[in-house]
């Protein structure tokens, strides 16, 4: 019979009370010895004994819910309270934690489908001392399956806790849809023409500090409070931009953004104004 129990090496038999038994018994020693038999005559001497005593797991969690944040994929969840039995003590303390238990996969593997599924296989991911967990350990377009579970402790003895069942099973896969910051520092320079380089105005900014920048797009306007036209038919990889479209006489507003590898675009940066008169349009002869 001793197949049927093993896993990793470990046998490993469940042994369940019946129906009263733990209320009645709640702060009891329970002492179990295991002797091994190869025949109905033939057993071996007891094992060393194993003492635990009897209490009541808290109830699982059935409300565990995620929010997804740019930094963090929040948990949350109902408190749980101890439960006591006829042997509790009335002045026996007891305090509460949560183990927050995580299992992921990449994205491709979570859309294989129900043909390749298995079963989650959970680590530990930390413990909490109130109902709630920022996980800041994700990736985004992963797909992550989270449970929690309840630790009592009902004195001052670390042995003397116990573990509820696993809260309901929620899976998420964060989406990145968190546009970066806008743009700072912009600055328009008008450039003269020269004999060999038309007349322009120059834009630059400070380089952006989001982590997942991809590029920056630069809009031009000649109305206050509209965002204008994109100028640039690529994505800029650098913070600065040449205007070689602009004509004399004219004011110009300029703003920039910067655009994510997830593709998200940020606000505009403050505007900035710039022009060209037809002095500076007009190259100055070489003599």
């Amino acid at each position: 019979m001793a197949t049927q129990y093993q896993s990793a090496g470990h046998v490993r038999l469940p042994v369940e009370f019946r129906s009263g038994e733990e209320e009645k018994n709640f702060g009891a020693q329970a002492a179990f010895v295991v002797r091994s038999r190869i025949s109905e005559k033939k057993a071996s001497d007891d094992s060393n004994v194993a003492v635990v005593r009897v209490y009541l797991p808290p109830l699982p969690i059935s409300d565990l819910a995620a929010q997804v944040k740019q930094d963090a994929v929040e948990l949350s969840w109902s408190a749980a309270t101890p439960r006591w039995g006829a042997g509790g003590a009335a002045n026996a303390i007891a305090s509460m934690r949560y183990r927050v238990y995580r299992e992921s996969k990449p994205a491709q593997e979570a859309a294989a489908g129900a043909a390749t599924a298995t079963l989650p296989r959970f680590e530990q991911l930390g413990e909490a001392p109130s109902p709630a967990f920022r996980d800041t350990a994700f990736e985004f377009g992963h797909t992550y399956t989270y449970s929690v579970r309840s630790v009592v402790q009902y004195s001052s003895d670390p042995a003397d806790s116990v573990e509820s069942d696993d809260s309901n099973l929620l899976s998420v896969t964060p989406k990145d849809i968190f546009p970066p910051a806008a743009p700072q520092g912009m600055v328009a320079v008008s450039v003269p023409a020269t004999p060999d380089t038309p007349a322009h105005i120059e834009l630059s900014w400070a380089i952006s500090p989001e982590s997942d920048l991809a590029s920056y797009n630069v809009y031009r306007s000649e109305q206050a409070g509209v965002s204008g036209v994109r100028l640039n038919e690529r994505p800029l990889l650098t913070p600065a931009y040449r205007d070689m479209t602009v004509a004399p006489g004219r004011s110009y507003t300029y703003t920039v953004t910067a655009v994510d590898r997830a593709g998200n675009e940020s606000p505009a940066s403050e505007p900035v104004t710039a022009g060209m008169s037809a002095a500076e349009k007009e190259a100055t002869p070489q003599p």
